[in-house]
């Protein structure tokens, strides 16, 4: 119990952008934003797979999809979450889209017939992106697509970037038990409190350097953090 506390204080003090920041500050830029203005070179030739929905767009309205395929990025896979790409199915219904494609792309749903990306999901894929928004909420079922998305990647290898977006909750109230392991189920994937307090990015270091993926091999990820 005290490494996680050490390390979920890290990752709070060390934060590019506190978690409590307005999300009405137009200087705030997501992770998506850091990632096309100052890193683009780590895509490379690299063959991609994004984890996104409708509203993962940049800060000047674009989609993040769009903007890489008009720079001649390689995507060879897309996967949804709950509520699909199109965010237009209901809380909990699954979703089966084994041959749909958007822009010529497959298109894999990770709320369907499996929740972790499987072998074959993975197979056209050197790297992976996140870019969805959470609701700062344990039970919101994104962070669970996130650790089940970081543990499939860890088995071969395939580096995960997770672009870090706002907790819209704010980072300065964390409230509720720590989760039973013995309730550890997709709305409640790990052992943090109700109201977490963090944003997606330090979930997912925390969920990596507490070794609650459990993989054998250490998880390559790298968190696009937000600036201002």
């Amino acid at each position: 119990m005290k490494l996680s506390i050490t390390i979920l204080l890290f990752l709070l003090s060390t934060s590019v952008l506190s978690c409590g920041q307005s999300l009405q500050d137009e200087q705030i830029r997501f992770g998506s934003d850091v990632l096309l203005n100052e890193k683009i070179n780590y895509l490379g030739e690299k063959r991609i797979g994004i984890v996104s929905n409708k509203n993962s767009v940049l800060m000047n309205g674009t989609h993040l999809i769009d903007t890489l395929l008009s720079i001649g990025k390689n995507i060879t896979a897309l996967y949804s979450l709950e509520h699909g790409f199109s965010q237009e199915f209901a809380d909990g219904m699954l979703i089966k889209n084994p041959k749909e494609k958007i822009k010529n792309i497959p298109l894999h749903s990770l709320y369907g017939k499996t929740k972790k990306p499987t072998e074959e999901m993975l197979a056209d894929v050197d790297l992976i992106l996140f870019d969805v928004q959470d609701v700062g909420a344990r039970f919101y079922t994104y962070i669970s697509s996130m650790f089940y998305i970081i543990q499939a990647a860890a088995e071969p290898n395939i580096e995960v970037f997770i672009l870090d977006r706002p907790n819209p909750l704010g980072g300065e109230k964390v409230e509720g038990p720590l989760l039973d392991n013995d309730y550890k189920s997709f709305i409640g994937i790990a052992p943090i409190p109700i109201l977490h307090g963090m944003t997606i990015g330090e979930l997912a270091l925390l969920f990596t350097l507490e070794n609650y993926i459990g993989a054998d091999n250490f998880p390559k990820i790298q968190i696009i953090k937000m600036k201002r």
